[in-house]
Formats: C-alpha cells, sequence, structure tokens
C-alpha cells in the first residue's frame, strides 16, 4: 500500500474470513509507519498469521494511524494483494531469522544489526580460506512451482576509505526440499558440486541505492538462500558495509 501520515507511528491491517466474520486481534497485522506527511510504500505480510492459511478471506480493514487528533492528515494512494514472501526488517534487533555464517562479516553488534530499517553489516576482503556468507530461515519451503519470480532486493554498498568503486558480483544460492536426500551426509548443500544452484547480479559500490534481481527457478520448492555479498572464493572481495532495506520474492 501507498499511505501519507502526519502524526502517529503505528497502524495495521484486520482482516475477516468466512468461518470467522469479526474483527479482532488474532486476525490483525500492526506495522510501524513514517509520519512525515510524504507518502511511502509498506508492504504487510499476512501470511506468517497463524490462523491465516487455508482460510477465504471475505473483507480487509486498515487502521492507517494511533492517534485520534483530527487534524493529522491521512491519505491512502493505494492498497493492493499480491503473493510474495518478503524480509522488511522493520523491527531494531529483528534480523527476521538471517544470520552470519563466517567471522569475515564483521558487524560488530550482530546479529542486532537491524536498525533504520534495514539490515546492515560489514564486509571484508577476502582471500582463498573464506568469504563472507550470510544464510537465510530454514525450512523456508518457497513453493515455486508454475510461477515464474525473482528475489528483488534493495541495497546499497558503501566501499571503505581503501577500497575502489568498481560494480561487483554479488552471488545467490539456494537450496530445494529435495536435495537434502541427493547431498552425502556431512557435506554443505550449498557446496555440493552437483546442485550449484547459483544467481548472480551486478551490484554498484557507488553508495546509493538500488533495486537488483535474482532470477529464481519456475519449479520445486526453496527451503533456503544464501547470500554471498562480495564474490565467491578464491574471489577477492569488497571491503565496506552493505546496507540492505528488503528482500522479496516475486511473482510475476
Amino acid at each position: 500500500m501507498s499511505l501519507s501520515q502526519g502524526a502517529g507511528n503505528q497502524a495495521a491491517t484486520y482482516y475477516m474470513t468466512e468461518g470467522d466474520p469479526t474483527w479482532n486481534e488474532s486476525k490483525k497485522k500492526a506495522f510501524t509507519t513514517i509520519p512525515n506527511g510524504t507518502f511511502r510504500t509498506y508492504y504487510v505480510t499476512l501470511s506468517d498469521i497463524p490462523n491465516w492459511a487455508g482460510k477465504t478471506v471475505k473483507r480487509l480493514r486498515l487502521d492507517p494511524t494511533t492517534t485520534t487528533t483530527p487534524t493529522d492528515a491521512v491519505q491512502v494512494d493505494y492498497m493492493k494483494l499480491s503473493n510474495t514472501y518478503s524480509w522488511e526488517f522493520s523491527a531494531a534487533g529483528n534480523n527476521e531469522g538471517w544470520t552470519a555464517a563466517t567471522s569475515r562479516v564483521s558487524d560488530p553488534v550482530w546479529p542486532n544489526h537491524v536498525t533504520g530499517g534495514n539490515l546492515i553489516f560489514n564486509t571484508e576482503r577476502t582471500d582463498a580460506n573464506g568469504h563472507p556468507l550470510i544464510y537465510g530461515p530454514y525450512p523456508l519451503e518457497l513453493a515455486s512451482t508454475g510461477f515464474p519470480r525473482c528475489l528483488e532486493m534493495r541495497l546499497r554498498f558503501t566501499p571503505a576509505a581503501d577500497e575502489n568503486t568498481d560494480p561487483f558480483n554479488a552471488y545467490l544460492r539456494y537450496t530445494l526440499t529435495t536435495d537434502a536426500r541427493l547431498v552425502p551426509s556431512g557435506i554443505d548443500r550449498f557446496d555440493y558440486p552437483g546442485h550449484p544452484r547459483i544467481v548472480v547480479s551486478s551490484i554498484p559500490a557507488d553508495s546509493q541505492w538500488h533495486t537488483v534481481t535474482f532470477s529464481l527457478p519456475t519449479s520445486g520448492t526453496i527451503d533456503q538462500f544464501r547470500i554471498e555479498p562480495t564474490g565467491i572464493s578464491p574471489q577477492i572481495g569488497k571491503h565496506g558495509k552493505l546496507e540492505i532495506d528488503y528482500m522479496r520474492a516475486v511473482y510475476y
């Protein structure tokens, strides 16, 4: 939805179902807003509400502000439903299941690294002995059969003073639910030679916000993502700070 508020920093979406035609807290999703009087786009994930799955939704309700002052203007440009899976990083200190895999991701406040609505961490130069790895939540169970899609990310990379500003490749790996029975015990599924499942996207190193996309498969069920933000070993990576505003698995 696109929403503009003059005051208040909380809003909420409610829904009614065919079997429970009432407004109540069990069918509510609250979200944080920015009350600066300008339009901002908010993505509200309803699929993680325990009683959402398998229900027929009959009505939706938006409570756009927590304030009751009559002079506080609220404007809604549009609202729409879409089939997405997203990580918005809107709650400070909540990494939404994403974790660092090596010490080469060197943010000193990890894992409480979500601040200002962004997932933030520092990256180091790497060598043949390792490279930064960020693992997503597991098990994800993101079914893709019949729905071409991409993983869309809005991010910004700020190079360190001793780093160049050349663009670089970031890598997204994913595993499918079927991989567990195909990969020998004791081997990381992401590194198994028979299942590379790697998607590449070029990232500018210009300290500006960019939206990049990684193509995803059209069949199978993805059960985990791994991001290699500054390249694959033994490639030398980038030294700097990477900020991620959001990540969304988008149907199109």
